[in-house]
């Protein structure tokens, strides 16, 4: 829990995906799993929102790891 990964893609038919867009998953978003998982509903954390997917829907959405973001030319770590 509280690992955030990317959105790699949205199964289902159009209505449902509509509305995963219409919340901000669509790929390629960063989202933040709080709470849920085994078979419960999921809390997610998705810019700055939060809201909870059931279990089912949940299994719709592939996700994939999130890639560091890359530090801007020129700072210094």
């Amino acid at each position: 829990m509280g690992n955030t990964v990317r959105v790699a893609e949205v199964h289902g038919d159009q209505a449902f995906s509509g509305k995963m867009m219409a919340m901000g998953l669509v790929p390629g978003a960063a989202l933040t799993v709080l709470q849920g998982g085994g078979g419960r509903p999921l809390l997610i954390a998705l810019s700055g929102s939060r809201f909870f997917v059931d279990w089912r829907s949940s299994e719709l959405i592939a996700i994939r790891a999130a890639e560091p973001e890359r530090e801007k030319e020129g700072e210094k770590t």
